[in-house]
């Protein structure tokens, strides 16, 4: 799972970024004085870029954030707390000394991936510090922890062997970077895998993608509803029609019955013709797709609004009427069969509907 952020700063914006600082820092080690405060300035952007990579990772953003100008101010506060926190730690270890000195020292580096994790989370130092906070962090990040460890030592010990070796400097000075950067990414791909634990609320979650989707489509629905309800309230019922099959046809599957019904609920509150026009095209589209549920749902919201509403024709209105019997609503049956002699004098469905009211009466 962490194999993903690991490798994420092979991509070409990474690459690049690696490529831009690894000539910083070789200026920096061979330009003289100049040099030296320039590789200062370079180690803050370095830094800098670390955390945004941090962050964009634990946020979900999938593609690597290009390095931009305001990037580039010198004083970053959480490479600093950072760097201060690691200064603080290592002096009282120093101090105390002996196996001690040793116990802290050792405490601190296991510490320090969590306490990175928690500045790059929070931005807050004395979360950075606070043991509890960095306790709570390791145990939400679970089995996940450990393997961070196992990793940057698997880097640490890559990067003394290739030091040794008699490869260019420049390729050296590129795989140390890209460690670090590596380390970054994992720490908060973590972050981000483990945010249910760790009670966090990342910006790019499938879940917040999924709400930006539904707000959008909830949007387009509207404006079609509204196009809808234009052209049938100005007797133009082929063309609203047309709109209303358009949205439909361009529906999931899935969303259908529950578009159908935010469309019932809207038109309930339209005028009367406008009302007419667009329930009996969502009971005839939804038979017309098997959807007899939902068609039978409809019918009971019209009845509600119009006891004498002519569903459509004889042979509609009996099949509405069996639908709901066969689904156990007895008394919506005969509220649909009730006007039909009114509604159609004469047809040769009378007999059947008479048999059928007979039989859901008794």
């Amino acid at each position: 799972m962490l194999l993903r952020y690991l490798v994420r700063p092979l991509e070409t914006t990474s690459l690049l970024v690696i490529g831009f600082f690894m000539l910083g820092f070789e200026f920096a080690l061979h330009g003289g004085l100049f040099a030296l405060i320039m590789g200062f300035l370079m180690l803050s952007w370095f830094f800098k870029y670390a955390y945004v990579l941090l962050d964009a990772t634990a946020n979900g953003v999938t593609e690597p954030p290009a390095l931009s100008t305001d990037m580039l101010n010198p004083v970053e506060q959480r490479p600093l707390m950072q760097l201060v926190i690691c200064v603080a730690f290592g002096w009282v270890a120093y101090q105390v000394g002996g196996t001690a000195g040793i116990v802290i020292g050792a405490l601190g580096l296991l510490y320090l991936p969590a306490s990175m994790a928690v500045l790059g989370a929070s931005t807050r130092a004395l979360d950075a510090i606070n043991p509890l906070a960095l306790t709570r962090t390791i145990k939400g990040l679970g089995v996940y922890y450990p393997l961070i460890l196992a990793i940057i030592g698997g880097y640490g010990v890559a990067i003394v062997l290739l030091a040794r070796t008699d490869v260019w400097e420049q390729l050296k000075v590129a795989f140390l970077l890209f460690s670090i950067y590596s380390v970054f990414c994992v720490l908060g791909g973590a972050l981000y895998e483990r945010r249910h634990e760790l009670g966090l609320e990342p910006t790019h979650t499938p879940e917040r993608i999924a709400e930006r989707k539904e707000q959008e489509r909830a949007r387009e629905r509207h404006k079609a509803i509204d196009e809808v309800y234009g052209e049938a309230r100005g007797g133009n019922f082929a063309a609203a029609r047309d709109s209303l099959l358009s949205w439909l046809r361009g529906v999931d599957p899935d969303l259908l019955e529950r578009d159908v019904r935010f469309i019932f609920g809207q038109a309930r509150e339209w005028q009367d013709e406008a009302f007419v026009f667009v329930s009996r095209f969502l009971i005839s589209h939804l038979i017309e797709l098997g959807k007899t549920g939902t068609a039978v749902e409809i019918v009971d919201g019209v009845l509600g609004r119009a006891p004498a509403f002519k569903l459509g024709t004889a042979s509609d209105t009996l099949k509405l009427a069996s639908l709901a019997r066969a689904a156990g609503k007895r008394s919506l049956a005969l509220r649909i069969l009730a006007p039909f002699e009114t509604q159609f004098p004469g047809d040769a469905h009378t007999p059947e509907v008479v048999a059928l009211r007979s039989e859901i009466m008794r």
